[in-house]
């Protein structure tokens, strides 16, 4: 039935699962496939990448699914291309997730809104 097609999952702590979702919410909402790569979303990886204080760590850390954000915080506070990592998602953002330059989706939103 129609009500049992747009019925949200009981859980959405797993990540698989939410991924599903998101990726049928944008076909749903644009009528084309999802991006599946890191790439599509924000384009090709810019030179500043290799000297983040992120590189080479897990990738949990930065996408946390519902966890504190602080730990990678606090890796961003002491990364010297923070500024350039943070204008890069500003730039290409549409809702990207994760932490980027020390800031949330949550936190960029904010600062689109603040800078309007």
């Amino acid at each position: 039935s129609h009500s049992d097609r747009f019925q949200k999952p009981a859980l959405v702590d797993d990540l698989e699962l939410a991924s599903a979702w998101q990726a049928w919410f944008y076909e749903l909402l644009t009528d084309q496939d999802p991006p599946t790569t890191l790439e599509e979303i924000v384009g090709p990886r810019p030179a500043w990448q290799a000297s983040a204080a992120c590189r080479g760590m897990g990738v949990d850390l930065f996408f946390p699914k519902l966890g504190d954000v602080n730990p990678a915080r606090a890796i961003c506070a002491r990364c010297e291309v923070r500024q350039e990592c943070l204008d890069y998602i500003m730039a290409a953002e549409s809702g990207a997730p994760g932490v980027w330059g020390g800031t949330t989706g949550l936190d960029r939103r904010r600062l689109k809104r603040a800078s309007a």
